[in-house]
């Protein structure tokens, strides 16, 4: 593994959180329309058509910068070879087939490749938060629901 293999997890991420964050205007935008079509004016007290879709609107638009915070945060990630894990590592454990990329945002993403499987993981997360300092070669203990999984640290990029 090398670094040309962080810089594709690195851009593959970029276009999932961009077609997400264009999925997220569009409901944006409909759900704002919604808001102020004719169809939704009030006809009685008890109409809150409008009232819901404009909660929508601003929950859509949230997300809209949510999602370009993520994009500008994964844009400036500096791909560089780590012997510690840190930002934008890559990381193999001994126990799993797929590998972790530490990044600011987008946690819980998957990147394929076509011999390789990422799992997007924040610092914020239990197993990013177990990693963060670590060496290749140390074990990581990670509580998930009351269980522990131990594992080994194999490879860091």
């Amino acid at each position: 593994m090398d670094i040309s293999q962080k810089k594709t997890v690195k851009q593959a991420l970029l276009v999932q959180l961009a077609n997400a964050l264009e999925a997220a205007k569009q409901a944006a935008k409909n759900a704002h329309l919604a808001a102020i079509d004719d169809q939704s004016v009030a006809e009685t007290q008890y109409d809150t058509l409008a009232i819901e879709a404009s909660y929508l609107a601003e929950g859509h638009s949230r997300r809209v910068n949510e999602l370009s915070l993520a994009i500008n945060q994964v844009s400036n990630l500096i791909i560089e070879p780590h012997h510690t894990i840190a930002m934008a590592s890559l990381i193999q454990l001994s126990s799993q087939k797929h590998y972790y990329f530490i990044s600011p945002a987008g946690g819980g993403l998957t990147v394929k490749a076509p011999n390789q499987t990422t799992i997007i993981i924040t610092p914020k997360s239990p197993i990013g938060a177990a990693l963060i300092g670590k060496e290749e070669g140390d074990e990581v203990i990670v509580g998930i629901g009351g269980n522990n999984m131990h594992d080994e640290i194999i490879s860091i990029v």
